[in-house]
């Protein structure tokens, strides 16, 4: 006897199946990046926090070791001028950067009061 010939019927559900098992792979693969990525963006904050914290605070101690009393205006002060730094430094749209010279005089034209 002579094999019987798949139905065209029969091949298209194979290629649909197909078709739907290789997009459910490539949604689910995209779904764990996006879950991945939103990871390590978290990550990445909580760790840029912890930084500027430790600056913050290392700054408060070489300011009372200076024999300076740091007071409330002076830790808002300091955290504006490195926010503006920051913010310079992420959108200078022609890639000059601030110099750590014109920061240093931002910083000291701040507290020299």
């Amino acid at each position: 006897m002579a094999k019987k010939r798949k139905s065209d019927a029969t091949r298209l559900d194979e290629v649909d199946r197909t078709m739907y098992s290789t997009f459910c792979s490539a949604a689910n693969s995209l779904s764990q990046l996006y879950s991945q990525a939103m990871h390590h963006q978290r990550l990445s904050f909580q760790a840029g926090e912890r930084h500027a914290l430790e600056k913050l605070y290392n700054w408060t101690l070489r300011q009372q070791e200076g024999g300076a009393r740091v007071a409330t205006w002076d830790v808002l002060a300091y955290i504006q001028v490195f926010s503006l730094f920051i913010l310079f430094m992420m959108f200078n749209s022609n890639g000059v950067y601030l110099s750590s010279c014109m920061f240093i005089d931002c910083y000291y034209y701040t507290f020299s009061f």
